[in-house]
């Protein structure tokens, strides 16, 4: 072996795959990488065996010393088999003289990483769980140009920003009427699969229960409102983004339609509105007097608990999804938004 050219130490970071390395050996990999001076090395290996052997090549090289061995494994393996494995590779570490760390990471859902587990590693000691990122916060990450378009859209910013067009606001408050009215037979809907598909102990009908009760009152709220700014909800006709919004919603309602995607939609069509109006009212905002009122209906603190209870009941639901209802909830999600968009687009005057 040639002698290394520097006494740094060095850390080296093992990525516990499901796939194989390409390439030379993982101990062969990491003393070559010694030898260029790298101080954080990072690899991917397939096993616990192999593990052991780059423990093995560690520590009958000469120089230089490691700052640590940490390695973080990711997969669907039960979690009491993996922290056993991190304790059997942490004793075979320390006979070795090794410092050594083991990381172990559950997703929050099922995935298609079942031939595909990788980690990442961080310097922490001892085997640690990372927190689960759940399928929700993936597609809000995944989409956040889609979703910030539909939270903070013009027309809120409008709002916001205390210049809107009252005659935008009173366009937006007829059309919602109607989409309102459309709203309450889709959310019974998603309650009547609440009942037939979600465990009773979760309080899955409970919490969409309160959301058809609160339709009720917000019906009533449109139509003292219209009253007051002088909108005939009567002489109301749908606009074409309106329509095809509820032809969305109605579709939703059919019986083959999974409690799981239903959940979704009511999930992302409340939460879009409660960020949205919670925008407005931020401590620099400038809306409207006269507008504080429709802003706090959506905007306040007891409205994005609810939503948080709809998420929980989503992420719930999706981990326990099948791939295919998993791509449809998605799927649905992205209607959802891009429906919200035109809403928005509608309201404020544009095509």
């Amino acid at each position: 072996m040639l002698a290394p050219r520097s006494n740094e130490s060095s850390i080296i970071s093992v990525k516990v795959s499901g796939r194989k390395s390409a390439g030379l050996p993982v101990y062969k990999r990491s003393l070559k990488a010694f030898h260029a001076r790298k101080k954080s090395i990072d690899l991917a290996i397939r096993s616990r065996a192999k593990c052991i052997s780059l423990m093995q090549a560690l520590a009958t090289r000469e120089n230089p010393p490691i700052e640590r061995l940490k390695i973080t494994a990711i997969g669907t393996t039960l979690r009491t088999k993996m922290e056993q494995t991190g304790k059997r590779l942490s004793c075979f570490a320390q006979a070795l003289n090794i410092p050594f760390s083991f990381n172990t990471i559950m997703p929050a859902f099922k995935t298609r990483f079942k031939k595909q587990q990788f980690c990442r590693n961080w310097l922490h000691s001892g085997i640690k769980m990372q927190a689960k990122i759940t399928v929700t916060e993936t597609w809000l990450r995944k989409h956040r140009h889609l979703y910030d378009g539909a939270t903070r859209h013009p027309f809120i910013r409008s709002i916001r920003d205390g210049n809107i067009d009252i005659s935008a606001f009173k366009t937006w408050l007829g059309q919602d009427y109607i989409f309102v009215r459309a709203f309450v037979p889709f959310v019974a809907s998603v309650l009547t699969k609440a009942y037939k598909g979600s465990d009773d102990g979760n309080g899955d009908v409970e919490v969409i229960l309160g959301g058809v009760a609160a339709l009720h009152d917000e019906i009533s709220w449109f139509k003292k409102e219209a009253f007051k700014w002088g909108v005939q909800l009567s002489d109301i006709v749908p606009q074409k983004a309106n329509q095809e919004y509820c032809r969305f919603l109605e579709s939703l309602i059919s019986p083959e339609v999974e409690y799981t995607v239903a959940a979704v939609a009511f999930w992302a069509i409340e939460t879009i509105y409660q960020e949205s109006f919670a925008h407005c009212l931020e401590d620099d905002s400038k809306t409207p007097p006269e507008l504080k009122e429709t802003c706090q209906r959506w905007g306040n603190e007891s409205f994005g608990e609810y939503c948080n209870s709809l998420r929980n009941i989503v992420d719930r639901q999706l981990e326990k999804g099948s791939d295919d209802v998993i791509t449809k909830a998605e799927a649905t999600l992205l209607r959802v938004l891009e429906h919200e968009v035109d809403f928005w687009n509608m309201s404020h005057g544009r095509t």
